[in-house]
């Protein structure tokens, strides 16, 4: 079992919500922003793939919600190691 990183990118890591086929799910600080978010860090996927561009797609829509319940999909990047966050 991988251990849990401390922090990725500006979101420092403070628990390990649940993993999946696409990937894990942390609840982690934004140290810009000063609030607590889920981050799902995706295993890595050809930049070709039809879930990368599916994945794009979801961000997207997720950022023109205006309801109460839904995540907001602020940021995507690649970690060191080339996967995305």
């Amino acid at each position: 079992m991988p251990e849990i990183p401390e922090s990725i990118g500006p979101y420092r890591i403070l628990a390990k919500i649940g993993e999946g086929g696409m990937g894990v799910v942390y609840k982690a600080q934004d140290q810009r922003l000063q609030r607590v978010v889920s981050l799902k860090v995706i295993r890595e996927l050809d930049s070709d793939s039809t879930s990368a561009s599916a994945s794009g797609r979801r961000r997207a829509l997720l950022r023109k919600l205006r309801i109460p319940m839904p995540a907001a999909s602020t940021t995507s990047s690649k970690t060191s190691n080339g996967r995305s966050s």
